[in-house]
């Protein structure tokens, strides 16, 4: 008889759809690190409650925990995280969209909008890569470490 494999235990994300909440708060303490850094684990709760209340009314619980938060919807909950910052701990966010609306959606038009946001201090760039229903990649820049964005410094792919 063939050995079983071990079970492996599940982990965040694999049996819920709230990883555009997690990639909120991520980016959140990415930009705000010099402020937040010493905070408790109490405040990111705290953060992460409302986020759920945020969601709760937008989508509904059941729907944001079991099928995920489409971006539109994320972003409404993404504006209750700004409030909740200033609020609770005065500090000052903006949230928006990569392109901004009527822009046209084009790889250079993304460029001139980082170009812009990386003018800023302690500017954060997330990026979700989703599925039909989750968040399958995430990644956050910390625009403050680089000064410069340009077509050339994409990674281009080898064509075969």
């Amino acid at each position: 008889m063939p050995r079983r494999t071990a079970l492996v235990p599940f982990q965040q994300g694999d049996l819920d759809g709230l990883c555009g909440i997690y990639a909120l708060i991520n980016a959140i303490r990415l930009a705000t690190e010099d402020d937040t850094r010493d905070f408790p684990d109490a405040a990111w709760q705290e953060l992460f409650f409302t986020l759920l209340l945020e969601a709760d009314a937008v989508v509904g619980t059941v729907e944001a925990v079991g099928l995920g938060i489409d971006p539109k919807p994320l972003f409404r909950v993404a504006q209750a995280a700004v409030r909740h910052m200033a609020d609770e701990h005065g500090l000052r966010l903006t949230i928006t969209h990569a392109i901004r609306r009527g822009e046209p959606r084009t790889f250079e038009a993304l460029l001139c909008r980082l170009t812009e946001l990386t003018q800023q201090p302690r500017s954060t760039v997330s990026n979700a890569v989703m599925n039909s229903s989750h968040i399958v990649r995430y990644r956050t820049l910390d625009l403050s470490k680089h000064t410069r964005i340009s077509k050339r410094d994409r990674e281009e792919t080898p064509s075969h």
